[in-house]
């Protein structure tokens, strides 16, 4: 399982030369405050397409939005800061971007 940083297709090959065909590399994403808010699985053996893995969709209960500079919401796929809605958040953060 890891974490925070980007996860390119050299680093999934060093996974699967190191583990065995089946093994699962976890890549998740969250919040300090949320632990665990998005993941994405990848098996050894499976081909990979993209030059890195994407940071997966939402685990349940846990919402994410994407908004630009200015506040607006974009759509998936498009670059811009990440939020966090989860019932695990304190409710301090309660409509702040």
């Amino acid at each position: 399982m890891v974490s925070g940083e980007a996860i390119t297709k050299s680093d999934v090959k060093i996974f699967e030369a190191i583990t065995s065909t089946g093994s699962i590399l976890l890549n998740s994403y969250a919040s300090q405050e949320a632990m665990w808010a998005t993941s994405f699985r990848h098996q050894n053996g499976e081909l990979m397409q993209a030059q890195s893995l994407p940071i997966g969709k939402p685990v349940d209960r846990v919402e994410v939005q994407i908004f630009s500079k200015d506040g607006s919401f974009m759509p998936a796929g498009k670059i811009g800061e990440i939020t966090i809605r989860s019932h695990l958040l304190p409710s301090g953060y309660l409509g702040r971007l």
